[in-house]
């Protein structure tokens, strides 16, 4: 048990790393810099992020086959069908992203993006804890947005520290500082809000098994 506790958490690591990387450069598209994503750093941290979602994810999946025999068949049953959405939606994030990214994240294409990050989101919070308490609409509701708001700010930080490297695009940082300063803003303070009502709930994330 106690290995499968150590594995469940570096496993946890992983998943959330590459959430914070793929969600928060698809946000960071979507709301802040829609030409960002011609960048090759910009990129790159997405692919990266895509990649640890997947080894993670499938690391999970044999993480819980291993702990099948410690939890209810119920709940196994449960967790390995939202894994498998996860892997049907980072899928089609690989499989349409070059396409989607071909031409700048706006209109159609922004709502793709978000779409995505949504259900990336959902995946992550049916396997919280926040799912065993008895308060589970208001909390999970909750949970969502805590982790949207981490993926958009910590996501967004790296896309932005990462356009302080040189070889930048003309006036790139001139045009987008104004809006990554709002865009941080609100989700610093929104993330504050949400840590506090995740705090008074006596509540802990983690993901499943």
């Amino acid at each position: 048990s106690s290995v499968l506790a150590l594995l469940a958490a570096s496993v946890s690591f992983v998943v959330y790393l590459g959430y914070v990387l793929l969600a928060g450069m698809g946000t960071f598209w979507a709301a802040v810099w829609p030409d960002g994503q011609a960048v090759r750093r910009l990129r790159m941290m997405a692919v990266v992020g895509l990649a640890l979602t997947c080894l993670g994810t499938i690391a999970e999946a044999l993480v819980d086959w291993l702990a099948s025999g410690r939890v209810q068949g119920e709940i196994a049953d449960k967790s390995g069908a939202w894994l498998l959405v996860r892997l049907a939606g980072l899928a089609g994030a690989g499989f349409f992203g070059a396409e989607v990214l071909r031409r700048p994240v706006r209109g159609g294409r922004r709502v793709t993006v978000l779409m995505l990050v949504v259900l990336l989101t959902i995946t992550l919070v049916v396997e919280s804890t926040a799912m065993a308490s008895p308060r589970v609409v208001a909390l999970t509701a909750t949970t969502g947005l805590y982790l949207l708001a981490l993926a958009a700010w910590l996501g967004g930080l790296m896309a932005f520290a990462a356009l302080l490297v040189p070889r930048n695009p003309p006036g790139v940082l001139e045009r987008i500082s104004p809006r990554f300063s709002r865009f941080a803003g609100l989700s610093v303070l929104a993330l504050t809000a949400f840590t506090v009502a995740l705090r008074d709930s006596g509540l802990q994330l983690q993901v499943a098994p």
